[in-house]
């Protein structure tokens, strides 16, 4: 590819064109590089049940609509066995239609920090799950 010829770096890539019999072999020849190396993942191709602990930065070059399907993607990395920190690049232009993704994604996500209770072990979230457990339902169904 251009990447490995220009910046003499191992390069590989996987998209829905590879087949699923592939995709294990291509991670692991990431996973051996001991030098820095490019593995470019279509999200909805590589988004899940891979492991590639062996990435530390995930750049996002598309945004998707859907927060959900990046967060699944950028997981990929954050697996056990992660040894070094990891960090996610989001990529967009000020001032277009990406921006708006942007914002409307972190709106998605906002969103669901307040409507999910209970994830982060808060002794507050218990006492809201027990209330919301213990309110009776609606009597007399008119």
């Amino acid at each position: 590819s251009d990447i490995s010829g220009r910046f003499v770096v191992h390069c590989d890539w996987i998209d829905g064109r590879v087949p699923q019999s592939d995709r294990q072999h291509k991670i692991d020849m990431f996973f051996k590089n001991n030098s820095p190396a490019v593995l470019i993942l279509n999200p909805r191709a590589a988004g899940t049940g891979l492991n590639i602990t062996a990435a530390n930065h995930v750049i996002h070059y598309n945004l998707e609509w859907n927060p959900a399907l990046e967060d699944q993607a950028s997981a990929r990395a954050y697996r056990r066995g992660q040894t070094k920190p990891v960090t996610i690049h989001r990529l967009f232009y000020i001032n277009t239609v990406e921006e708006v993704i942007n914002m409307r994604i972190e709106q998605k996500r906002a969103l669901a920090d307040i409507a999910v209770s209970g994830t982060d072990g808060e002794t507050d979230n218990y006492r809201d799950i027990l209330a919301a457990l213990q309110i009776s339902p609606i009597e007399g169904g008119n």
